[in-house]
């Protein structure tokens, strides 16, 4: 299947497809700010590398966070209107789900959310929970000397490594691999997608409504 797969939740984003014959092709965008203006040409860039046309797609993959929120509608937006204007399927997936998943029991994803939290993960007898907005004081409490930690969020917080740790290289984004993936086994979704930003349902009451530039605005507001 021609897959093509959009993640933009954060600052490193991911441009991917996939052919029929299982070559693949990639490029990272970003960073926050940048991700409207080069998504397009990477999505260009990508299908040339693999000798494909937009209409040879048959499935467009994205990632619904948690993330930025200003970044995860630059992805939706665009995944959704190819999907509509090419009549091909379009799948969801959780962003953190696509993160690269090293094996081992004790695995952290942490990237920063702004005003004061982060969006973070573990790893629980093999299985990534649910990514959720947590203090940081709460994600350095999972981090111990065997923890390996990936994301951006100890940048803005070092604090999260004082118990030690292992902070893998970057740069932070999701695996193409596994996004990829999660989109070839996704269900296919007739209707719109939707972000998951710090809280899932007020996401989804702003989506759509006059309240949505002003959650924007606050997004890119740093500490």
């Amino acid at each position: 299947m021609n897959v093509l797969v959009l993640d933009t939740g954060f600052s490193d984003g991911l441009v991917a497809a996939q052919g029929n014959d299982g070559r693949r092709a990639q490029r990272l965008i970003g960073p926050f700010g940048t991700h409207g203006e080069t998504i397009l040409a990477a999505i260009q860039e990508v299908l040339d590398e693999l000798g494909l046309d937009r209409r040879d797609l048959e499935r467009v993959g994205v990632g619904q966070g948690p993330g930025s929120f200003t970044g995860l509608r630059i992805a939706l937006a665009t995944a959704q209107g190819l999907a509509s204007s090419l009549g091909v399927e379009l799948v969801g997936y959780p962003t953190f789900e696509a993160l690269p998943q090293p094996r081992t029991h004790d695995l952290v994803h942490v990237f920063d959310a702004r005003r004061g939290q982060l969006f973070a993960a573990r790893m629980d007898n093999n299985i990534l929970a649910r990514a959720a907005c947590h203090e940081p004081e709460t994600v350095g409490s999972w981090i111990g000397a065997n923890t390996l930690v990936f994301g951006d969020g100890p940048v803005r917080y070092p604090q999260l490594l004082a118990s030690g740790g292992t902070w893998l290289e970057g740069p932070y984004t999701v695996s193409a691999d596994r996004a990829l993936k999660l989109t070839l086994v996704g269900e296919v979704r007739a209707g719109p997608l939707l972000p998951t930003y710090r809280r899932g349902a007020e996401a989804q009451v702003l989506f759509g409504s006059p309240e949505l530039d002003r959650a924007l605005d606050g997004d890119e507001i740093a500490d």
